[in-house]
């Protein structure tokens, strides 16, 4: 009888026991996989923040650009639209802003004047066509009519009594993003793109 009352309480022993292993590996799993949910949520909400804050960061950048172009579309030299009183101006600009290729004016025809003297026909390109329309814009990367090399193109409207007489055009290195989006990045290993 001791033998029987033994082995069913062994039995019943297994039995809990066996069934508490189950219940906990269970709950692991069902935290585990509650916990990586939870985590891979945070991480997306946090790279949707950092993504919201690159932009802002980036839109920044260009601005400071197109601000300090701005500022020498507005100088008297500039708006004569006179090219012996532009270009003693852009070259000396080009020196100072040492991240430009080229400063050039293109008159509302669409032919662009750069500071060493060399000529492009512009007029089709998108971002003259909006700067003759008064608006401050960066291109998209293209490729370059001038050097055939990947490039960014600042363009700002030159402007006298209001009205658009010109558009100063800066030139600079498509890799200049690179400076930007090496900047960028989630954790250690992290890396960003920019896309339009």
């Amino acid at each position: 009888m001791t033998f029987l009352k033994r082995g069913i309480a062994l039995r019943i022993s297994l039995f809990i026991g066996v069934l508490v292993l189950l219940i906990s590996a269970g709950f692991g799993i069902l935290a585990y996989y509650q916990g990586s949910a939870t985590a891979s949520k945070q991480v997306e909400e946090a790279l949707v923040m950092q993504a919201g804050e690159a932009a802002e960061y980036l839109q920044t950048r260009l601005e400071v650009q197109l601000t300090a172009l701005e500022a020498i579309a507005a100088r008297p030299e500039l708006t004569s639209m006179d090219w012996a009183q532009q270009q003693p101006v852009l070259q000396a600009e080009l020196e100072r802003l040492e991240d430009y290729l080229a400063l050039g004016v293109v008159s509302p025809n669409g032919v662009a004047l750069y500071a060493d003297g060399s000529t492009a026909n512009l007029g089709d390109r998108d971002y003259v066509i909006q700067a003759l329309q008064g608006h401050s814009v960066v291109s998209n990367l293209l490729v370059s009519r001038v050097t055939n090399s990947l490039v960014l193109m600042y363009a700002v409207p030159i402007k006298d009594n209001g009205r658009t007489v010109g558009v100063l055009i800066g030139r600079r290195d498509g890799a200049s993003l690179n400076e930007i989006t090496d900047r960028l990045g989630f954790g250690e290993n992290g890396w960003a793109v920019i896309l339009n």
